[in-house]
């Protein structure tokens, strides 16, 4: 897998599939690239915790042995410094939560597309790596994109060179 940059993301998930689909989305992300690995399962992921110490944790919810949820639990009572997101089928208000209450940054629903999947992933990178007095906006296309759905008005954006701000 890739190593050296900024961000350590690991898929967890049960689904050969599903992880592929993770790693394709999160390689066409335009902010910043991802050193990522995979695991099968919870019990598989806290040994590459253990061992590589991701950034974030990108965690199906429902998996045999251990859950997402789970995963979680044992993330957050350990205090690691790790972001965590559950991608799942689930529906119930109630469970998504009580995700949310044991930790999970995010819940995002399955099927989901690139950008949402990138929407969700975004803040935790700039909690995550960018320096404190730098912060990273998405390019300009996206945040049109992103008022046009969620606001239903056409922006247009002009982009103009990097400036210093204090």
């Amino acid at each position: 897998e890739r190593e050296g940059t900024d961000v350590k993301l690991l898929i967890v998930d049960d689904s050969k599939a599903m992880r592929a689909i993770v790693r394709r989305a999160l390689n066409k992300f335009e902010h910043k690239t991802f050193s990522i690995r995979k695991a099968p399962s919870g019990k598989e992921a806290l040994t590459i915790i253990g061992a590589w110490q991701p950034d974030i944790v990108l965690s199906d919810w429902h998996m045999p042995g251990m859950s997402g949820l789970e995963l979680i639990s044992i993330i957050k009572r350990k205090k690691l410094p790790i972001k965590v997101g559950l991608v799942t089928t689930e529906k119930n208000t109630d469970r998504l939560k009580q995700a949310i209450e044991v930790g999970a940054e995010f819940v995002l629903a399955k099927p989901f597309n690139d950008s949402e999947l990138h929407d969700v992933i975004f803040p935790l990178i700039n909690k995550n790596s960018v320096p404190v007095n730098e912060f990273v906006l998405p390019e300009l296309m996206r945040i049109q994109q992103t008022f046009k759905r969620s606001l239903n008005v056409e922006v247009k954006l002009t982009g103009i060179p990097k400036q210093q701000v204090t």
